[in-house]
């Protein structure tokens, strides 16, 4: 019983972890478009996106995205990001910009 509780906890814990380092939309204008793995899929406000995931922004679209309580990033149009785990490590800030152009703020 004490191993399968130890073993829940552990089970738990890390899902917390995984959980805390999605980025979310905020907002999203015109055509903006996400891959989880697969092909490009339309991007939705609230949704989640996990560390190898990719968000892009097409002609005259724009994408707001919450990186951490500290950072949001403004995607301009025609912009590539893949979300990488550099990007929730205090030492080891990294964006994976594909091309375009983003803000932090």
């Amino acid at each position: 019983m004490g191993r399968l509780f130890a073993s829940l906890l552990v089970c738990e814990i890390s899902l917390g972890i995984a959980t805390a380092q999605d980025a979310r939309v905020l907002a999203v204008e015109n055509i903006v478009q996400s891959s989880t793995g697969g092909g490009w899929k339309p991007a939705g406000t609230g949704q989640s996106l996990a560390v190898g995931d990719r968000i892009r922004t097409r002609q005259r679209s724009r994408a707001t995205l919450k990186l951490t309580d500290l950072y949001t990033m403004r995607l301009k149009q025609f912009t590539t990001v893949q979300l990488t785990r550099g990007l929730f490590e205090d030492d080891k800030s990294k964006l994976d910009l594909k091309g375009g152009a983003a803000f932090y703020f």
